[in-house]
């Protein structure tokens, strides 16, 4: 009998070393670490581009993703596709990168895709002078060619005439890009109007609507388009710098923000930051239901910072402002639910938020740029995941937050997701040399 129980308590400890064994040889990548199996140790690069000009991008179904950018002296404008691995889909333009050399200048700023796969591009397009632009939307097929079908040979150029009459100077620049399930293609962006070029009269929000062949959907607004005044003096944003961004959400009603600079009334010379939400329904014509008619304005201190993007959730609005997060019912109230009274601070000094995602679980992945800490002395990208309800999420990176510091001044943004990772979409100047865009995958839980 004691020999049984010496074979059995043998037989049991041997067991438990070779688990023992088994699971200390399990190395796990960190949740919020880069994923080594992606491009070059975590990074897709992409060729060089302007400092100044922002990149437009898409994050497909398969994985890929697509930047739409200008080149280095904007003589032409570069669209590329990279693949689910992080290397240039090479039947995608001239090896994975497509260059059009189209009348004027454009500033691609966002892009989508179409329910049949379709890539849409937008932005603005000008001619020699900055305070005469047009908002501009291309439309391509699969290979990276301009799709025939839509507009004039690919590509559309809206010019709205603006309330003042003929004789006023237009500047309107399309920041803000979706696509309807019906196919219909929704743009918006700030219409800024000047008496001459250093007179500006007043600034409207524009929102657009186009149909799948790329003319203006008469059904929409007036026209085609619906133009509401936001009273600026000053609209922020530079070239290329988005100045406004929306969300269409499942009931087809869009909702936008921008952020303006009055004059101070009191104060000569001295302008006060404050955001702008607009909300407009499926015809077009702002939704009564939201905030004070459609839209409102908040003050710096409710909303401090440069940046401001969103993000639909069923039935609330996530905003991000500066180095606040903050969670809005549909009504466009704040959620006294989500995290301190409706809203979550970045635990970060001299940080600027600039990316929103919420991944399948709900989780909400905040980005941000911290300037002056980067490995070179510029700026790095740093990484919060929080719950649903605005808790950190301590298992992501250390104690919540990720650093995204690959040598390069980064002016950073979410680009999407994809199942077990997230995407993260990088511009910056490595060593104040060749500015580049650069996709960087992370893994969203752990993995061995």
């Amino acid at each position: 009998m004691q020999h049984y129980i010496k074979s059995i308590t043998t037989f049991f400890l041997f067991c438990c070393a070779a688990t023992f064994s088994i699971s200390a040889q399990r190395v796990y990548n960190p949740e919020g670490s880069p994923d080594p199996e992606y491009g070059t140790n975590g990074y897709a690069v992409s060729a060089g581009i302007s400092e100044l000009v922002a990149v437009g991008n898409v994050v497909l179904a398969d994985g890929s993703v697509v930047l739409a950018y200008s080149n280095p002296l904007r003589t032409a404008m570069v669209v590329s596709k990279i693949q689910p691995g992080g290397h240039p889909k090479p039947t995608f333009g001239n090896e994975g990168y497509a260059v059009f050399d189209l009348p004027g200048d454009q500033i691609p700023i966002a892009a989508a895709v179409q329910p049949d796969g379709k890539l849409l591009v937008a932005g603005y397009s000008y001619e020699g002078n900055f305070f005469r632009s047009d908002f501009f939307l291309m439309r391509l097929n699969a290979s990276g060619g301009l799709d025939p079908s839509f507009g004039s040979g690919g590509f559309a150029v809206l010019d709205f005439t603006p309330p003042g009459g003929t004789g006023v100077i237009s500047n309107d620049r399309a920041t803000v890009l979706a696509v309807r399930p019906d196919g219909k293609i929704v743009l918006g962006g700030v219409s800024d109007r000047y008496i001459d070029i250093n007179v500006r009269s007043d600034s409207y929000f524009t929102f657009a609507q186009v149909s799948a062949g790329g003319a203006l959907d008469n059904s929409f607004g007036s026209g085609g388009f619906v133009q509401i005044p936001i009273g600026a003096n000053r609209v922020n944003g530079g070239v290329g710098t988005p100045d406004a961004y929306g969300t269409l959400d499942s009931s087809g009603r869009f909702t936008a923000s921008v952020r303006v600079e009055r004059q101070n009334p009191t104060v000569p010379d001295q302008y006060d930051p404050k955001v702008v939400l607009l909300r407009i329904r499926e015809n077009g014509f702002l939704d009564a239901d939201f905030l004070n008619g459609g839209a409102a304005d908040f003050t710096q201190n409710q909303f401090p910072g440069s940046y401001i993007l969103k993000e639909a959730m069923p039935c609330h609005l996530l905003v991000l402002a500066g180095q606040m997060l903050l969670r809005l019912n549909d009504d466009g109230s704040i959620d006294e639910n989500f995290g301190n009274g409706g809203r979550v601070s970045l635990p970060q000094s001299n940080t600027f938020g600039s990316g929103i995602a919420v991944d399948a679980g709900g989780k909400i992945v905040v980005s941000a740029t911290e300037f002056g800490t980067g490995s070179t002395g510029g700026s790095r990208g740093l990484l919060w995941r929080y719950w649903p309800n605005g808790a950190p999420d301590i298992k992501f990176g250390q104690n919540g937050r990720a650093v995204i510091d690959p040598g390069y001044r980064i002016n950073f943004a979410i680009a999407g997701r994809f199942p077990g990772t997230y995407l993260l979409g990088l511009g910056g100047v490595p060593d104040f040399q060749q500015p580049r865009v650069l996709v960087l995958r992370l893994f969203s839980s752990r993995k061995r």
